[in-house]
């Protein structure tokens, strides 16, 4: 099937007309607290923090993927220079082309490396590594992103920045999602996920025979609505840290073949299932206050106290 159409009107000509009743205008500017762009077609809210569907979807509405990447690329641009000053080498148009590609010079590199980016609120659709309008491939050119009340429709096992340091509070993932060895953005807790709601798996497993590491401390008051499972993994910082006296909720809890180097504290919790199978725990291991409608341990080494 062949479309015809003008991209540069669907792309950059974003002026809407409103043809309501005088005594009910139309949004023009996303709804969006401090947000000035736009309105996407005739919703409330802009590209960048309307509802998304999935990937199929979005796909097929003609040039909605596009358009998502360009302005993501465009709020980052905008925060960057809102205190910095523009330099003949480096400002907004050579960063622009940078984050669009690699074919620019080194200063213009080296100074997205420095960019620390707060993305608020923002509605992050499933994306494909193969597209050209691949946002991850933006994101991974940055130092370090703080993605405050954002949410991800992403079927594709989470975002794999193993080399920006980040920072997720108050997120919404709906899809399953994959945990990588991502440094943490410094915070409060010092946690890579802070108050975020996980609708569905939450895992993480090598992908060769070797263990994977993860160095960075990965929850504080958390709610997983599913299963949280981790296969050959090596922790090497805890797992949690939430808050005395938290009441939180998960589906299913299980480790695999793991080994945890750090201090296991997970207290005020109702668990469906909590599983631990061929696990070293080398140091304290702390389970009180907790419903639990089925408790498995398996071929699992204590080296330290455990209190329950």
């Amino acid at each position: 099937m062949i479309f015809c159409f003008d991209i540069n009107k669907i792309l950059f000509n974003k002026k809407l007309k409103s043809h309501s009743h005088k005594d009910y205008p139309k949004l023009t500017s996303c709804s969006t607290n401090d947000c000035d762009l736009d309105v996407y077609h005739e919703g409330s809210n802009c590209i960048l923090h309307c509802e998304k569907g999935d990937y199929s979807a979005e796909f097929r509405k003609v040039g909605f993927l596009d358009l998502f990447y360009e302005e993501l690329i465009s709020y980052i641009v905008k925060q960057c220079f809102y205190y910095k000053k523009e330099k003949p080498l480096i400002n907004k148009s050579t960063l622009d082309e940078y984050l669009k590609s690699n074919n620019l010079k080194k200063e213009v590199s080296e100074f997205a490396k420095e960019l620390t980016i707060v993305l608020t609120k923002i509605v992050f659709p499933d994306r494909d590594s193969r597209a050209s309008f691949d946002y991850l491939s933006v994101l991974k050119k940055l130092k370090a992103i703080h993605f405050n009340y954002c949410e991800f429709k992403l079927d594709v096992d989470g975002l794999e920045l193993i080399n920006v340091n980040c920072f997720y509070q108050d997120c919404i993932f709906y899809d399953r999602w994959h945990i990588y060895n991502t440094p943490v953005l410094g915070n409060v807790n010092n946690v890579l996920y802070q108050s975020c709601t996980f609708h569905d798996d939450v895992s993480s497993y090598p992908v060769g025979d070797e263990k994977y590491t993860i160095d960075s401390q990965l929850f504080n008051n958390c709610e997983f609505r599913k299963d949280i499972e981790f296969g050959s993994i090596n922790f090497k910082a805890p797992m949690f840290n939430n808050t005395h006296d938290m009441d939180l909720r998960i589906g299913s809890f299980r480790l695999i073949g793991c080994e945890l180097q750090e201090k296991f504290v997970l207290n005020h919790c109702s668990v469906g299932c909590f599983s631990l199978e061929d696990t070293i725990i080398k140091s304290k291991f702390e389970f009180k206050n907790n419903v639990i409608e089925e408790f498995k341990i398996f071929n699992t080494n204590f080296f330290k106290s455990v209190n329950m």
